[in-house]
């Protein structure tokens, strides 16, 4: 870790086209505050989040008044996951649709989430905190199924809308090359769709969500999301993962990546809005092409405590994905580039692979530190065994199980 800085410790993402062919082939330095680790933090085991929680991990899939699906994933007891539960696993035909024929046999095929099951029953230890996760332009909200999942794992009900202004389809059919407008409204919908599901009579999530306890997390545009929402009453706390800084819709400049208007000032902008006075993280990617890291540090200064910054490092924009490791196995994306006759060296191809290249950090070393970290972050907001949540979160205990893989932890508290 280069630098690590704790000013305080009280326990208490732009998809675009190339998002969508990634899918394709589906130590710490001395100058921590020390002084800042509380006693209660010291005389504390810290936790491991990064594998698999105690829960086995049931999967729905509920609809918004729009028609826009949303998956929902949530804690099961292991004991309780009936012999004959179908594994859950979403198909090239719900990524692609009527475009899948473009592809040759055998380019797309199913991915399957470890250890999730199809509507099997939910734990009777809820309700769970919600998480609602909010998917990148030229995206889709099945493409994080697997960080879902271990969510839901570790005790949480994570709900994953589709934004349908901003989704592959759109991307692509639409030819969308301008960020879309937010989609705050999305998020507040699924909210009240847990909500309703939470009550409704018989319901197979009856009584399992926790409404009072509601975190929004994103990715890219879904991290500008996020943002946003969180100056919605019903949500406390959030996540941006290489996310766009909240911005207006005409901040954004046309372009195959985020970008902002020449003539825009993102610290100007953020000195006349106010930040919502709620727990927040911003989580960047080192070697990110899509959302450039260099937008973070003005974010982070900008929030208002709680606050935590972390850069992973020898990543880019696409560490979130499920596909990540795969394409990195195959050492990249030429085969899918053959079939689509494109070059090997095609801004969509290089785009694709931000972050998913033999030469940067092993995707699953990646996904154990941002598991990790949402889990802790969401353990010490929501209260659940705080001072284990906040002895994880230490930059000594971060860099000890992670080494090499964050560049730089700023936390103000």
């Amino acid at each position: 870790m280069r630098r690590a800085r704790v000013q305080g410790f009280l326990p208490k993402a732009l998809g675009v086209v190339v998002v969508v062919l990634a899918l394709v082939v589906s130590g710490c330095g001395d100058d921590t505050d020390d002084a800042a680790t509380t006693d209660a933090t010291a005389s504390v085991a810290p936790q491991d989040f990064s594998g698999r929680g105690p829960f086995a991990v049931g999967v729905t899939r509920l609809q918004l008044g729009t028609g826009a699906p949303v998956e929902v994933f949530y804690p099961v007891d292991r004991g309780a996951v009936p012999a004959d539960a179908s594994a859950y696993a979403y198909t090239p035909e719900e990524v692609w649709g009527s475009l899948l024929s473009v592809f040759p046999p055998g380019v797309v095929s199913p991915t399957e989430v470890p250890d999730a099951w199809v509507e099997a029953p939910a734990s009777t230890s809820g309700p769970f905190p919600l998480v609602v996760f909010s998917h990148g332009w030229g995206s889709e909200r099945l493409f994080y199924s697997f960080h879902n999942a271990h969510l839901a794992s570790w005790g949480f009900l994570v709900a994953a809308p589709e934004h349908l202004s901003r989704d592959l389809l759109a991307r692509l059919n639409e030819g969308q090359t301008t960020l879309p407008p937010n989609d705050v409204e999305v998020i507040a919908d699924t909210v009240d769709l847990l909500e309703a599901e939470n009550t409704r009579p018989d319901g197979a999530l009856q009584g399992r969500v926790d409404t009072d306890q509601v975190a929004v997390e994103g990715h890219s545009s879904g991290g500008r999301d996020a943002a946003l929402a969180a100056d919605l009453p019903e949500v406390d706390t959030w996540i941006a993962l290489a996310g766009v800084p909240p911005v207006p819709d005409a901040a954004a400049a046309a372009s195959t990546g985020f970008s902002l208007r020449a003539d825009f000032d993102l610290v100007d902008h953020l000195a006349t809005i106010t930040p919502a006075d709620k727990p927040s993280m911003l989580i960047v990617a080192e070697n990110d092409t899509g959302v450039p890291p260099s937008f973070g540090p003005p974010v982070y200064d900008w929030l208002a405590p709680p606050k935590r910054y972390v850069e992973l490092a020898d990543t880019g924009h696409f560490f979130v994905y499920d596909s990540c490791a795969l394409i990195q196995e195959q050492g990249g994306l030429q085969a899918t580039a053959d079939a689509l006759g494109l070059a090997r060296e095609s801004l969509e191809i290089q785009g694709a692979e931000n972050g998913c290249l033999p030469e940067d950090a092993p995707a699953a070393d990646v996904a154990a530190v941002w598991n990790h970290l949402a889990v802790a972050q969401l353990n010490w907001v929501f209260d659940i065994a705080p001072d284990v949540a906040a002895a994880s979160l230490q930059a000594d205990y971060l860099d000890a199980t992670f080494p090499g893989r964050i560049n730089e932890y700023l936390v103000d508290q």
